[in-house]
This record gives structure tokens, C-alpha cells and sequence, in this order.
């Protein structure tokens, strides 16, 4: 993957990667209800493609290549709930 500068392309491409996985975990939610939980768990026994995760994952990736301190990155986007757990993951890619 490219190294982008924080500039308006590199805040744009993570903004729509943050609208796209806040659509697809809205999409399980509608799709699984109160079944998401056992869901999870059968995926985790039993792996296969998730798209959520692939957006997250490479969310992730693009704040690890840009040319920018990831906190400078994380701090200029509108993550909500998603801010700590992209600060923990972060933090052991750094570790």
C-alpha cells in the first residue's frame, strides 16, 4: 500500500473506509438482531470472509502507512465508538 501524507485525500479515503464499516456493522445488526453474539462465536469457530473486518483492517493499514504520527490521523477523524479500539490496535502494531 501507498504512504499518503495527512492531507484532505488521506483524511477523505479514511473517512469513507469509517462510513463503510459503520455501514456494514449497521447491516449485521439489522440482518442478526439478538443473534449477533452467537453469530460471532460460530464465526470465530469456524472462519470465513468478513467484510467488516477487511474495511477495519484496512482502516488500520492506512493510518499504520501514512506519513503522519497515527494519533495526529486518529485525532483528525470522526471515529465515535470505534476511536478506542483503533488507538488499542494501533498501539500493538507499535509495540
Amino acid at each position: 500500500m501507498e504512504v499518503l501524507d495527512m492531507d484532505a485525500d488521506l483524511k477523505a479515503h479514511c473517512q469513507q473506509a469509517i462510513k463503510t464499516l459503520h455501514d456494514c456493522l449497521e447491516r449485521e445488526q439489522r440482518q442478526y438482531g439478538d443473534e449477533q453474539d452467537r453469530v460471532a462465536f460460530m464465526e470465530h469457530e469456524a472462519p470465513a470472509p468478513d467484510p467488516c473486518i477487511e474495511t477495519y483492517n484496512e482502516l488500520l493499514e492506512t493510518i499504520l502507512n501514512a506519513d503522519v504520527p497515527n494519533e495526529d490521523i486518529v485525532d483528525a477523524l470522526e471515529l465515535g465508538e470505534l476511536r478506542a479500539r483503533l488507538m488499542r490496535d494501533l498501539s500493538r502494531t507499535q509495540s
